[in-house]
């Protein structure tokens, strides 16, 4: 995939981001929930139930099998890409346990990333596959609520996965960094839903 185009508008760069935020140029966040994607401040789609839904789901279940002594889960928090002037919010990641005090975790720290898609999804598949990928993040997942799926992408070369799989309820999804752990996706997706 070739990368994305970006508007005309100002351009500006991660610490000029930050030095926003510091200011408090985003408050109340409600009102601002914006994301910083290649330079440009991005509006964030507000969030629906479904959603809502999946990211709970998504992080009880992370919170409940990620090794504690080598994983940090965040959950709509910060990471940095500061290669393409960006700073996103993924609905939820796992990064290597460290401190994250004074920065914000980066592709490098990355073990797993998942966007929910409940309005996005066309986003997520584009624009940021292509930032994730160009960022060499391993292990990104989209949850496709209308799909009722899960698209895993992985191998990531030149801004594009070589590698994408849908799982669907019944299926396991083994994490890249730990094998041993598996995701059920009718955690998500119960064949016996409402």
């Amino acid at each position: 995939m070739e990368r994305m185009p970006v508007s005309t508008s100002v351009r500006i760069t991660v610490a000029q981001y930050d030095a926003m935020i510091a200011e408090g140029q985003f408050e109340p966040r409600e009102e601002h929930h914006v994301e910083l994607i290649e330079g440009e401040i991005v509006p964030m789609s507000p969030i629906g139930p479904p959603h809502d839904d999946c990211v709970e789901i998504l992080t009880e279940w992370s919170y409940e099998v990620r090794p504690k002594e080598e994983v940090v889960i965040r959950v709509q928090g910060g990471l940095g890409i500061p290669d393409l002037d960006s700073v996103l919010e993924p609905d939820l990641f796992w990064a290597r346990r460290k401190r994250y005090r004074d920065e914000r975790p980066q592709s490098a720290n990355i073990l797993l990333l998942i966007e929910v898609a409940e309005s996005n999804l066309s986003k997520d598949r584009n624009r940021k596959a292509w930032l994730y990928a160009h960022a060499g993040i391993t292990d990104y997942w989209i949850i496709n609520v209308a799909g009722r799926s899960v698209e895993v992408r992985r191998d990531p070369r030149d801004g594009t996965y070589q590698s994408v799989q849908i799982f669907r309820p019944g299926d396991l999804i083994p994490l890249l960094a730990f094998p041993e752990i598996a995701f059920p996706v009718e955690i998500v997706f119960p064949t016996d839903a409402d």
